[in-house]
């Protein structure tokens, strides 16, 4: 299963609180066509297309589905999860899942940076997090079958 993420999950501590503390095995990778915007009213991004434009970020690949439920509960119903082909540095365009803002999500054209969320939101976001995380229960109401469905076309 690999994962591709653009955002907060990009820091480390983010990735361990959300991933229960694995660290999914982050390699850089760039997600061409798309720029990384800020949701309106959010201090998290999400993906607006944009032909010229491209995405740094992380495929994570060591996790078990458990852990891809932790990490759907993290990115809440603004995400629904769809796969698209991430370039690894060094080994060219891989199938991934990745999560994308839904329709109804409103996006802003300010340009969102993990540098510039880590310098102004991070220090306040972390416990934020970190009592989200602690409310999550594998029980919790996700689309399981969705991302069961999502993992098959990786596979």
């Amino acid at each position: 299963m690999r994962l591709f993420v653009y955002g907060t999950l990009c820091d480390a501590e983010v990735r361990g609180l959300v991933m229960g503390g694995q660290s999914g095995g982050a390699l850089p990778a760039t997600l061409r066509g798309y720029v990384a915007v800020r949701i309106i009213g959010a201090k998290y991004p999400a993906l607006r297309r944009q032909p010229a434009g491209s995405v740094d970020g992380f495929i994570l690949s060591r996790f078990d589905f458990a852990t891809l439920t932790r990490i759907s509960y993290y990115e809440s119903n603004e995400y629904r999860v769809v796969h698209r082909q991430p370039v690894v540095f060094g080994h060219g365009p891989i199938d991934a899942l990745l999560f994308f803002a839904r329709h109804n999500v409103s996006l802003s054209q300010r340009l969102w940076t993990l540098k510039e969320w880590q310098y102004r939101h991070k220090r306040r976001e972390l416990p934020r997090i970190e009592s989200w995380m602690a409310r999550w229960r594998p029980d919790n109401p996700i689309d399981a079958q969705g991302l069961r469905f999502a993992c098959r076309k990786i596979e």
